[in-house]
Parts: structure tokens; C-alpha cells; sequence
């Protein structure tokens, strides 16, 4: 759902030329009946996890997730079991940094990294897209 959420937020922002008005408000209603979708299963699968985090772990799960991705992502995580709460968290924190990879950084590849530093797992999602300037206030 997540993957057709960004390509459907994608095509809106494209779609807001004058001449494609109609198309452009049927993917906004698209849009929100799918938000409001996503959080209907949200509410309904709160305190359930994907099956192949609980059974299998944060290698496997992320393996899965970059599977669907809609561009490329390399996995390089310590085939470790965590406790259950941080595999939880970093399944997550990597799920949301991947969708904001593609929803805003322009890039085509994405690397996730997961590796135990002095008893805590250290996280990090990183891409090849555009640098993130600071805003600067308008005169």
C-alpha cells in the first residue's frame, strides 16, 4: 500500500497542469481514500508485526522490504537477532527512511546498514539522491 501511496502522490504533483485538472482531483480522491485506508490497517494490525520480522528477524524483514522497493536497495545487516522491541523499532525507523528516500530524494539507490556498536544497534539508511539544501528565508 505504502508503494502505491507514493506513486500516487508522485503522479498528483505531476498531474497540476491546468489541462489535466479532472485527472488530477481523481488522484487526490485516490489519494485520500487511500490514506485513509492505510490507516484503517494501521488501526487493525496495531501490536502485529510482518511475519518475517517475528519469525526470522531484522535481516530477513528488510530483505523483504527492499524486495518491493521501488528502486534499488542493498541490505548489509548482521544476520543477529535483537531484542524483540529493537527489531521492532529499526524495521520501522528503516521502512519510513526508505519511503521518504523515495518520496524525496531523487535517488535510484538506497544502501540500508545495521551493525552492533559496544551492545546497541547502530542504523543507517543512506541514498544517491539529491543533497538536502538548507531553506532560506525569502526578503
Amino acid at each position: 500500500m505504502f508503494a502505491i501511496l507514493v506513486m500516487l502522490d508522485e503522479v498528483r504533483h505531476q498531474l497540476r497542469r491546468p489541462a489535466v485538472a479532472n485527472a488530477a482531483a481523481t488522484v487526490g480522491r485516490a489519494h485520500a481514500e487511500l490514506i485513509r485506508a492505510i490507516q484503517t490497517v494501521r488501526d487493525l494490525t496495531q501490536d502485529i508485526y510482518p511475519t518475517d520480522l517475528v519469525e526470522h528477524g531484522l535481516t530477513t524483514a528488510i530483505e523483504a522490504l527492499a524486495d518491493l522497493a521501488p528502486l534499488s536497495v542493498t541490505v548489509r545487516i548482521e544476520p543477529s537477532r535483537w531484542p524483540r522491541h529493537i527489531e521492532i523499532t529499526a524495521y520501522f525507523l528503516i521502512a519510513e527512511a526508505l519511503v521518504n528516500v523515495y518520496k524525496h530524494a531523487a535517488a535510484d539507490e538506497a544502501v540500508v546498514t545495521a551493525h552492533q556498536v559496544h551492545g546497541e544497534l547502530l542504523v543507517e539508511v543512506a541514498d544517491n539522491g539529491r543533497e538536502v539544501r538548507p531553506r532560506t528565508a525569502e526578503a
